[in-house]
C-alpha cells in the first residue's frame, strides 16, 4: 500500500513536470541532459493524528494472545494514518483481533453509521449497553463492535476467535477501554 502510494505520487510529479515542458526537436547533444539521480527517497511512515489514540498501545499482544492464541508476529499497523490507528494482531493459525480508532468522530455521525450498518452487514445493528459513551454489534457480513469513547470511534473485530464473536469482541472492548 506504502508503495502504491509513493509510486502515484512519484507519477503524479512526473506528469506534471511533463506537462509544463517546452517540446523540443531531439538533439544530438545529451550534455545539458543531467545524469539520473541514483538516490531513491525513503517511504514516509504515515503520522497519526495528535489527538488520535495510538491503537497498539490499548490493543496489547496479551489481550490480544487471550482471545486468538500464541502471536509470534509484531501487530500489523497498516492502515494507519492522520485521524486514524489501526493495531491487529495475526496469531499462528490465523485467527486475527483488531482495533481500529479513528478521531474526530461525533455523535451524530455515529447514529449515522448505526442506521447504514444494516444496509452493509445484512442484519439490524444491536446497542450494546456499558461500553464507551454508545456502542453497537454490526453483526452479519461486518462482525464488529463499534464504540464511541469522547470524539474517538472504536472498532473491534474478532476473526476465528474461540466462542461467541460478539461476547469476544465485548470482552476485548472492556479490556481496551479499561487502559484509556
Amino acid at each position: 500500500m506504502k508503495n502504491l502510494k509513493i509510486t502515484l505520487a512519484a507519477l503524479a510529479v512526473l506528469v506534471s513536470l511533463s506537462a509544463c515542458s517546452k517540446t523540443t526537436a531531439p538533439s544530438a547533444d545529451n550534455s545539458a541532459v543531467p545524469a539520473p539521480s541514483k538516490e531513491v527517497a525513503a517511504p514516509v511512515a504515515p503520522v497519526a493524528n495528535a489527538s488520535t489514540p495510538d491503537a497498539c498501545k490499548y490493543l496489547t499482544k496479551e489481550i490480544a494472545e487471550s482471545v486468538v492464541g500464541p502471536i509470534s508476529k509484531e501487530p500489523n499497523t497498516e492502515g494507519s494514518n492522520v485521524g486514524m490507528s489501526n493495531c491487529m494482531y495475526l496469531s499462528d493459525d490465523f485467527s486475527a483481533v483488531s482495533l481500529l480508532i479513528t478521531s474526530d468522530f461525533s455523535s451524530a455521525t455515529f447514529d449515522q453509521a448505526f442506521q447504514a450498518s444494516k444496509g452493509i452487514s445484512g442484519v439490524d445493528p444491536v446497542k450494546v449497553e456499558g461500553l464507551g459513551d454508545a456502542a453497537y454489534w454490526a453483526g452479519g457480513t461486518l462482525n464488529q463492535m463499534n464504540i464511541l469513547k469522547g470524539d474517538n470511534l472504536m472498532i473491534i473485530m474478532a476473526i476465528g476467535a474461540k466462542g461467541d464473536v460478539q461476547t469476544v469482541a465485548r470482552g476485548v472492548a472492556e479490556k481496551v477501554l479499561a487502559k484509556m
